[in-house]
C-alpha cells in the first residue's frame, strides 16, 4: 500500500498516484460502507474526471481497491476517453 495517503476534512483520505487522485470517505455511521473514488486529472484544463468508484467494508480495504483500480487504469486506459467502473456492494 502506498504511503501517500493524507487526511483531508470531513473524514476523507486522499492520495495522488500517477495522474490519478484517490479519495476514500469514512462511513457516516458505525457499520456503514466506506466509499471510494478514483479521479483522473485532465492535463488540458486541470479538471478531474470520475473513472471509478465503489464501496468496501472498511477504510483499509477501500484504500487498497482504489489503489489497484488506479494502477489498472494507468496501464490500460488511453489518454483520451475515460472508462468508468464501480465495485463493491450496496449496504442500504
Amino acid at each position: 500500500m502506498y504511503e501517500l495517503w493524507h487526511t483531508e476534512g470531513r473524514g476523507v483520505l486522499s492520495a495522488e498516484i500517477n495522474n490519478f487522485r484517490l479519495a476514500v470517505q469514512a462511513p457516516e455511521r458505525v457499520g456503514g460502507a466506506v466509499r471510494f473514488m478514483v479521479l483522473r486529472r485532465e492535463t488540458s484544463d486541470g479538471q478531474e474526471v470520475l473513472i471509478g468508484s465503489g464501496s468496501e467494508d472498511n477504510v483499509r480495504a477501500a484504500m487498497t481497491v482504489a489503489e489497484r483500480m488506479a494502477e489498472r487504469f494507468a496501464v490500460s486506459t488511453p489518454a483520451s476517453g475515460a472508462m468508468a467502473t464501480s465495485v463493491g456492494h450496496d449496504k442500504s
